[in-house]
Protein backbone atom coordinates (compact mmCIF):
# COMPACT_ATOMS: atom_id res chain seq x y z
CA UNK A 1 0.00 0.00 0.00
CA UNK A 2 1.64 3.30 -0.77
CA UNK A 3 1.45 6.20 1.21
CA UNK A 4 -1.09 8.04 -0.07
CA UNK A 5 -3.24 4.77 -0.28
CA UNK A 6 -2.28 4.56 3.85
CA UNK A 7 -3.68 8.74 4.40
CA UNK A 8 -6.86 7.85 2.60
CA UNK A 9 -7.87 5.22 4.48
CA UNK A 10 -7.13 6.41 7.81
CA UNK A 11 -8.43 9.55 6.71
CA UNK A 12 -10.66 9.38 3.58
CA UNK A 13 -12.94 12.79 4.66
CA UNK A 14 -9.90 14.86 4.76
CA UNK A 15 -8.54 13.01 1.49
CA UNK A 16 -11.82 13.49 -0.30
CA UNK A 17 -10.98 17.31 0.49
CA UNK A 18 -7.54 17.17 -1.57
CA UNK A 19 -8.53 14.55 -4.53
CA UNK A 20 -11.73 17.36 -5.25
CA UNK A 21 -9.16 20.12 -5.53
CA UNK A 22 -6.85 18.11 -7.82
CA UNK A 23 -7.03 19.93 -11.38
CA UNK A 24 -4.88 20.71 -13.37
CA UNK A 25 -5.31 23.17 -16.11
CA UNK A 26 -9.15 22.89 -15.72
CA UNK A 27 -8.77 19.17 -15.96
CA UNK A 28 -10.16 17.20 -13.39
CA UNK A 29 -8.07 14.11 -12.15
CA UNK A 30 -11.38 11.81 -11.51
CA UNK A 31 -8.90 8.59 -10.93
CA UNK A 32 -8.34 10.06 -7.51
CA UNK A 33 -11.81 9.13 -5.93
CA UNK A 34 -10.37 5.09 -6.97
CA UNK A 35 -7.65 5.34 -4.18
CA UNK A 36 -9.64 4.91 -1.45
CA UNK A 37 -11.81 1.36 -0.86
CA UNK A 38 -14.17 0.48 1.03
CA UNK A 39 -15.59 -3.07 2.32
CA UNK A 40 -19.28 -1.51 2.21
CA UNK A 41 -21.67 0.44 0.32
CA UNK A 42 -22.81 2.87 2.80
CA UNK A 43 -22.26 6.31 4.17
CA UNK A 44 -19.55 6.97 6.52
CA UNK A 45 -19.75 7.11 10.28
CA UNK A 46 -16.34 8.44 12.80
CA UNK A 47 -15.27 5.59 14.52
CA UNK A 48 -12.46 7.56 16.50
CA UNK A 49 -10.37 10.74 15.96
CA UNK A 50 -8.52 8.66 13.36
CA UNK A 51 -10.69 5.93 12.13
CA UNK A 52 -13.67 6.59 9.79
CA UNK A 53 -15.96 3.35 8.56
CA UNK A 54 -18.91 2.82 6.49
CA UNK A 55 -21.32 2.00 9.07
CA UNK A 56 -25.00 3.61 7.63
CA UNK A 57 -26.81 3.51 4.60
CA UNK A 58 -25.75 5.85 1.58
CA UNK A 59 -27.05 9.13 1.67
CA UNK A 60 -27.85 9.75 -2.48
CA UNK A 61 -29.22 12.78 -4.05
CA UNK A 62 -32.12 10.81 -5.39
CA UNK A 63 -32.57 9.65 -2.08
CA UNK A 64 -32.86 13.31 -0.71
CA UNK A 65 -34.71 14.83 -3.57
CA UNK A 66 -37.58 11.89 -3.48
CA UNK A 67 -37.93 12.90 0.23
CA UNK A 68 -37.51 17.02 -0.48
CA UNK A 69 -38.92 17.14 -3.50
CA UNK A 70 -40.90 14.05 -4.12
CA UNK A 71 -42.44 13.94 -0.85
CA UNK A 72 -41.80 10.27 -0.47
CA UNK A 73 -42.00 8.97 3.16
CA UNK A 74 -38.67 8.15 4.62
CA UNK A 75 -40.54 4.80 5.73
CA UNK A 76 -39.41 3.29 2.61
CA UNK A 77 -35.75 3.42 2.70
CA UNK A 78 -33.96 0.85 4.27
CA UNK A 79 -32.99 0.88 8.05
CA UNK A 80 -30.17 3.79 8.84
CA UNK A 81 -27.78 1.10 9.71
CA UNK A 82 -28.42 -0.96 6.64
CA UNK A 83 -24.61 -1.27 4.29
CA UNK A 84 -24.20 -3.50 1.43
CA UNK A 85 -21.41 -5.82 0.57
CA UNK A 86 -22.90 -6.25 -3.30
CA UNK A 87 -23.20 -4.28 -5.68
CA UNK A 88 -26.38 -5.85 -7.37
CA UNK A 89 -27.79 -5.84 -4.06
CA UNK A 90 -27.77 -1.89 -3.79
CA UNK A 91 -28.59 -1.68 -7.37
CA UNK A 92 -31.88 -3.70 -6.62
CA UNK A 93 -32.69 -1.72 -3.73
CA UNK A 94 -32.56 1.49 -5.69
CA UNK A 95 -34.91 -0.10 -8.04
CA UNK A 96 -37.10 -1.31 -5.09
CA UNK A 97 -37.54 2.67 -4.20
CA UNK A 98 -38.25 4.24 -7.30
CA UNK A 99 -41.09 1.34 -7.85
CA UNK A 100 -42.55 2.58 -4.18
CA UNK A 101 -41.60 6.12 -5.55
CA UNK A 102 -44.01 5.53 -8.53
CA UNK A 103 -46.76 4.02 -7.18
CA UNK A 104 -46.98 6.36 -3.98
CA UNK A 105 -46.42 9.37 -5.41
CA UNK A 106 -49.90 10.92 -6.40
CA UNK A 107 -48.94 14.23 -7.92
CA UNK A 108 -47.24 15.03 -11.57
CA UNK A 109 -45.44 11.22 -11.25
CA UNK A 110 -46.85 10.53 -14.85
CA UNK A 111 -48.46 12.74 -17.75
CA UNK A 112 -50.50 9.68 -19.13
CA UNK A 113 -51.17 5.87 -19.26
CA UNK A 114 -48.38 5.08 -21.84
CA UNK A 115 -46.29 7.18 -19.56
CA UNK A 116 -47.29 5.64 -16.47
CA UNK A 117 -46.28 2.36 -18.73
CA UNK A 118 -43.03 3.54 -20.04
CA UNK A 119 -41.77 4.33 -16.10
CA UNK A 120 -43.65 1.38 -14.77
CA UNK A 121 -41.38 -1.30 -17.20
CA UNK A 122 -38.66 0.68 -17.03
CA UNK A 123 -38.57 -0.05 -13.27
CA UNK A 124 -39.47 -3.23 -13.18
CA UNK A 125 -36.86 -4.45 -16.22
CA UNK A 126 -33.91 -2.22 -14.38
CA UNK A 127 -34.87 -4.02 -11.16
CA UNK A 128 -34.78 -7.58 -13.24
CA UNK A 129 -31.18 -6.60 -14.21
CA UNK A 130 -30.03 -5.66 -10.79
CA UNK A 131 -31.20 -9.21 -9.69
CA UNK A 132 -29.55 -11.45 -12.18
CA UNK A 133 -26.49 -8.82 -12.00
CA UNK A 134 -26.84 -8.22 -15.64
CA UNK A 135 -25.69 -4.15 -14.53
CA UNK A 136 -22.58 -5.50 -12.77
CA UNK A 137 -21.43 -7.82 -15.58
CA UNK A 138 -19.08 -5.60 -17.06
CA UNK A 139 -17.14 -4.92 -13.58
CA UNK A 140 -18.22 -8.46 -12.12
CA UNK A 141 -14.76 -9.08 -10.23
CA UNK A 142 -15.99 -6.02 -7.64
CA UNK A 143 -19.22 -6.82 -7.11
CA UNK A 144 -18.37 -7.95 -3.69
CA UNK A 145 -15.92 -4.79 -3.70
CA UNK A 146 -13.73 -2.96 -3.09
CA UNK A 147 -16.34 -0.30 -3.11
CA UNK A 148 -14.79 3.24 -3.71
CA UNK A 149 -15.37 7.04 -2.45
CA UNK A 150 -17.73 8.65 -4.49
CA UNK A 151 -20.16 12.25 -3.93
CA UNK A 152 -23.21 12.86 -6.07
CA UNK A 153 -23.03 16.69 -6.12
CA UNK A 154 -19.33 16.92 -7.46
CA UNK A 155 -19.72 19.15 -10.16
CA UNK A 156 -18.02 22.38 -11.76
CA UNK A 157 -20.52 24.84 -10.22
CA UNK A 158 -19.86 23.35 -6.25
CA UNK A 159 -15.87 24.24 -7.27
CA UNK A 160 -14.75 27.36 -6.40
CA UNK A 161 -11.99 29.80 -8.49
CA UNK A 162 -9.50 32.37 -7.34
CA UNK A 163 -9.16 35.59 -9.40
CA UNK A 164 -6.37 33.44 -11.28
CA UNK A 165 -9.01 31.12 -12.15
CA UNK A 166 -7.40 28.49 -9.72
CA UNK A 167 -9.35 25.70 -7.86
CA UNK A 168 -9.60 27.77 -4.63
CA UNK A 169 -11.66 25.22 -2.37
CA UNK A 170 -14.97 22.63 -2.73
CA UNK A 171 -18.45 22.88 -1.73
CA UNK A 172 -21.48 20.50 -0.81
CA UNK A 173 -19.89 17.25 -0.42
CA UNK A 174 -22.34 16.03 2.41
CA UNK A 175 -23.89 13.64 -0.17
CA UNK A 176 -20.50 11.34 -0.21
CA UNK A 177 -20.51 7.59 0.74
CA UNK A 178 -19.11 4.61 -0.69
CA UNK A 179 -20.51 3.52 -3.79
CA UNK A 180 -20.03 0.54 -6.73
CA UNK A 181 -17.22 0.68 -9.02
CA UNK A 182 -19.70 1.46 -11.96
CA UNK A 183 -20.22 5.38 -10.08
CA UNK A 184 -16.83 6.40 -10.40
CA UNK A 185 -15.55 4.69 -13.57
CA UNK A 186 -18.92 6.09 -15.49
CA UNK A 187 -18.69 9.50 -17.37
CA UNK A 188 -20.08 12.35 -14.92
CA UNK A 189 -23.57 12.98 -14.90
CA UNK A 190 -23.03 16.87 -15.75
CA UNK A 191 -21.76 16.03 -19.22
CA UNK A 192 -24.94 15.63 -20.23
CA UNK A 193 -26.86 19.05 -21.08
CA UNK A 194 -30.12 17.41 -20.33
CA UNK A 195 -30.68 14.52 -17.94
CA UNK A 196 -31.73 11.32 -20.21
CA UNK A 197 -35.84 12.57 -19.23
CA UNK A 198 -35.76 14.99 -20.50
CA UNK A 199 -35.02 14.38 -23.89
CA UNK A 200 -37.93 14.81 -26.03
CA UNK A 201 -39.74 11.23 -27.10
CA UNK A 202 -38.93 11.73 -30.74
CA UNK A 203 -35.54 10.62 -31.23
CA UNK A 204 -34.90 10.57 -27.38
CA UNK A 205 -35.35 7.52 -25.57
CA UNK A 206 -37.94 5.52 -27.53
CA UNK A 207 -34.27 5.18 -30.09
Amino acid sequence: MSPEEKVAQRHPVGFLARILMRWRDGKYAASAFSVISFSYIGSLGQIDDFTWEVTYRPLSMPMNELVRVGSLPRDFFTKLDTTFDIASSYFESLAELHILRLIDQKNDAIESADDCRRKFVARYLFRKLARERKLTERWASFDEGPFKLWCDDFRPANVLLNKDLKTAGVVDCELTYAAPVEFSYAPPWWLLIEKPECWPTDGGLED
